[in-house]
């Protein structure tokens, strides 16, 4: 085998890891998007109608709602450019002199990604919580 063919064969599971952590990055800001634009403005409704007082972190999910519903081309564009970057730059670390660093940076995203799904997911409750002890 000579040093273009190893080379090749080194790179074919690269690239299939690259492809990998694109899916894993890029699924669950795509569920925060389906979210937001489909599932959160029936949620809104149902505060608006129940009139109750929100704490902070349900007028924060409410404005979410909101800026993700009349901006969703924006958000879908910068949420397809971060996906975009983040590849590029796994790649990038994946063929450097040290490509562990592809995986400490994977492990980076999906942390970033638990913790806002988590803030997100606390917000939702809060809201939640605050609408059940207004009697409804």
């Amino acid at each position: 085998m000579s040093g273009n063919e190893a080379r090749q064969s080194q790179d074919k599971p690269r690239g299939r890891s690259i492809v990998l952590a694109a899916w894993t990055h890029g699924l669950l800001p795509l569920a925060w998007f389906v979210f937001a634009l489909f599932i959160a403005p029936h949620f809104v409704a149902v505060l608006k109608d129940v009139n109750a007082d929100l704490p902070v972190t349900g007028r924060a999910f409410v404005q979410i709602s909101h800026f993700a519903g009349r901006f969703s081309a924006l958000v879908l564009g910068i949420l397809i450019l971060a996906l975009l970057a983040d590849m590029l730059i796994y790649r990038a670390l994946a063929r450097s002199a040290r490509p562990y660093l592809a995986g400490v940076w994977s492990l980076f995203i999906v942390l970033l990604e638990i913790l806002v799904t988590g803030a997100l997911f606390v917000m939702s409750y809060m809201t939640l919580l605050a609408v059940a002890a207004a009697g409804i």
